[in-house]
């Protein structure tokens, strides 16, 4: 997996976003479709907390950048990059498919939905991220405990 950090807030370091992007990719997704990824993380002020963009071949995309707003607590930003991975692992694996001649139609797990005509809530892929966001988090936040841990023992 190739990991690009971007503008890193000092709350955070580039290493402890590119362990989180890691990590949140390993629990989510098998190590062949890992190890076929770039994730760019841009940290940019917007009015959400995260945004995914594939940056790549929307039929079979293995390319992704996620904007992140820095402005928000630590949590904050690590709960919605592991929200934005979700998103990848929807994209990468097919569960989630976008379509260039139809904008405003997702296919997703085999269902077509139209996201003119539903409530951002109640979109199943957000469903699905926001369910598994804070899991994640805490996750890796006892996984970045450990490697801390065996790095100030050496």
């Amino acid at each position: 997996m190739h990991i690009a950090v971007y503008k890193c807030p000092p709350k955070l370091t580039v290493d402890m976003v590119t362990e989180a992007v890691r990590f949140y990719a390993s629990t989510l997704m098998n190590r062949q479709l890992v190890k076929n990824l770039t994730v760019k993380v841009s940290f940019k002020d917007k009015d959400v907390d995260g945004f995914c963009n594939t940056d790549d071949d929307l039929a079979k995309p293995r390319e992704f950048a996620l904007q992140i707003n820095p402005k928000r607590s630590v949590k904050a930003i690590l709960t919605a990059l592991a929200h934005e991975m979700v998103h990848v692992k929807q994209y990468a694996t097919g569960e989630s498919k976008q379509y260039e001649r139809t904008p405003y139609v997702t296919k997703f797990r085999g269902v077509m939905v139209n996201t003119e005509t539903m409530d951002y809530w109640d979109l199943p892929w957000e469903i699905d991220a926001y369910g598994r966001e804070l899991g994640l988090y805490v996750r890796f936040m006892e996984h970045w405990k450990n490697v801390k841990t065996k790095a100030d023992k050496t």
